[in-house]
């Protein structure tokens, strides 16, 4: 699983665009597919809405503030530019799943952080929404708690209590009847 920390190392070596694209992934929990076609018109009064690409769920992700700061920083890196889509390069296109599996292959390397992945992102703002006492399952776009399951990572142990004997406290055993 991709720690925060390891977030944070990557985070810091990668350029600008990059990091708001990681920082949709994080903050809404799609696919990078999906972050990468949002189009201005996703952008609702309630939030960012998403028909995801694998399975066509349809939800809206609700603003934040972190979530709107992270859009204006979008729009800022080619303000110039008129595209359809929130991210988009100097010519106006969606940028492309391997061009920034490249970056993120090469913040990853200089942050010296090895295997982990795009795709680590999504189980990362499931298990943290989790922790926060929010609906993974929900913020996935799954129709049941199974899919989310196989994304939640390193939660917090399990308690498991053994059962109690009352009268047989104190050191007494119990026999066989």
């Amino acid at each position: 699983m991709l720690s925060v920390q390891e977030y944070a190392a990557i985070y810091a070596k990668a350029g600008p665009r990059l990091q708001v694209i990681t920082d949709l992934c994080i903050r809404t929990g799609e696919r990078i597919s999906d972050v990468l076609k949002i189009r201005t018109a996703d952008l609702t009064d309630d939030g960012i809405r998403f028909v995801q690409m694998k399975t066509g769920a349809k939800r809206v992700v609700p603003w934040t503030p972190e979530l709107r700061a992270i859009v204006e920083r979008s729009k800022s890196l080619h303000q110039h530019i008129r595209a359809l889509t929130l991210l988009h390069n100097r010519r106006g296109k969606a940028p492309d799943y391997s061009t920034v599996k490249i970056q993120w292959d090469k913040a990853r390397k200089a942050a010296g952080i090895p295997d982990v992945t795009l795709h680590d992102l999504r189980a990362m703002a499931a298990t943290h929404a989790k922790r926060q006492g929010k609906n993974p399952t929900a913020l996935l776009g799954h129709t049941s708690p199974a899919p989310t399951a196989r994304y939640l990572r390193d939660l917090e142990e399990v308690i498991a209590e053994g059962p109690s004997f009352g009268e047989l406290s104190g050191g007494q055993s119990m026999r066989a009847h």
